[in-house]
C-alpha cells in the first residue's frame, strides 16, 4: 500500500468535511447549532456505518439475485440509499433534536449535515484503506453527496417543529423520501455501470446539490421571517400553515414612559 496515496485520500476526505460543515454552519450564523451537539452528531453519524453494514449485508443476503433487477436498483434504492437515510435521521431525531432542540429550520439543515458527513468520512477512511485513489475521488463525490442527499432531508427535519402536529411525520417521510432518490439515484448509476454511469451520477449529484441550495435560500428566508427583520410576505412561496400566528406572534405593546406625557 502506498502510505503517500492513503494520507492523501484520507486528508482529502477530512477536508471535503470540514469545508461542508464549516460552510453550512455559517449560513446558520445568527442563531447557531451548538457546537458540541454538532460535532457530537458528526461522531454518531460515523457510528451508525458499523449497524449499517449489518443491516445491509443481511438484506443483500436476503434478496439474493433479485439486487440484479433492474441494474441493482433495489441494491441502490433500498439496501443502500434507505437504510443509511434512515439511520442519519435517527441520529438527528434521537439525539440532536432531544439535546439541544431544532428551534429553526437551519438547525434541521446543520444537524442531518453533520450526521451524514460523520457517516461519508468513516466511510470513506475505510475505502481509503483498501483503495486510497478511489477514496481520493470519492472525497469530491461521494462525501459532498451524502451532504446533499441528507441536507435536503435536514430542511423537512427544520420545518417539521413548525407545522400542525399531525402534518410532522409526513413532513419528515417526504424529507426522508427526498434524501433515498438523490441517494440512491446516484448510486444506482455506479452499480448499473451502464453507459455514461460517471456522467449520470454526477448529474444526480448536481441536481440534487441545486436542490439544496434552492431549500438553503428558503430555509434562511424562514428563520429570518421567524426571528428576523424580513417580513412573511417576502416568502415567495409559504407552506399551508397558521406560521403567522403561531411562529410570529403580535408583539405586547411596549409601555408609554409616564414622563413622556407632562
Amino acid at each position: 500500500m502506498n502510505h503517500a496515496h492513503l494520507l492523501l485520500g484520507l486528508g482529502a476526505s477530512l477536508a471535503a468535511v470540514l469545508v461542508i460543515l464549516l460552510g453550512v454552519r455559517r449560513l446558520d450564523a445568527a442563531r447557531p447549532t451548538p457546537r458540541v451537539v454538532t460535532i457530537t452528531t458528526l461522531g454518531l453519524g460515523a457510528l451508525t456505518c458499523a449497524p449499517a453494514v449489518a443491516i445491509e449485508l443481511g438484506l443483500r443476503a436476503a434478496l439474493g439475485d433479485a439486487l440484479l433487477i433492474g441494474g441493482r436498483f433495489l441494491d441502490a434504492f433500498v439496501v443502500a440509499a434507505l437504510v443509511e437515510e434512515s439511520l442519519k435521521l435517527a441520529v438527528v431525531l434521537g439525539y440532536s433534536q432531544r439535546r439541544a432542540g431544532v428551534l429553526d429550520v437551519m438547525d434541521g439543515v446543520v444537524y442531518s449535515v453533520a450526521a451524514s458527513l460523520g457517516f461519508g468520512l468513516l466511510e470513506n477512511a475505510v475505502c481509503a484503506c483498501a483503495d486510497p485513489r478511489t477514496a481520493l475521488l470519492r472525497a469530491v463525490t461521494a462525501v459532498p453527496m451524502h451532504a446533499v442527499s441528507t441536507g435536503v432531508m435536514g430542511y423537512f427535519v427544520g420545518r417539521a417543529p413548525f407545522v400542525r402536529k399531525e402534518s410532522r411525520i409526513p413532513v419528515i417521510c417526504a424529507g426522508l423520501a427526498l434524501a433515498v432518490c438523490i441517494h440512491g439515484g446516484y448510486d444506482w448509476a455506479i452499480f448499473d455501470r451502464g453507459p455514461y454511469w460517471e456522467s449520470l451520477s454526477l448529474g444526480v449529484l448536481a441536481a440534487g446539490a441545486v436542490l439544496f441550495a434552492r431549500l438553503l435560500v428558503d430555509a434562511r428566508k424562514l428563520d429570518t421571517a421567524m426571528y428576523g427583520h424580513a417580513a412573511l410576505s417576502s416568502i415567495e412561496e409559504p407552506w399551508p400553515t397558521n406560521i403567522t400566528q403561531t411562529l410570529v406572534p403580535t408583539a405586547p405593546p411596549v409601555p408609554q414612559d409616564p414622563l413622556q406625557n407632562r
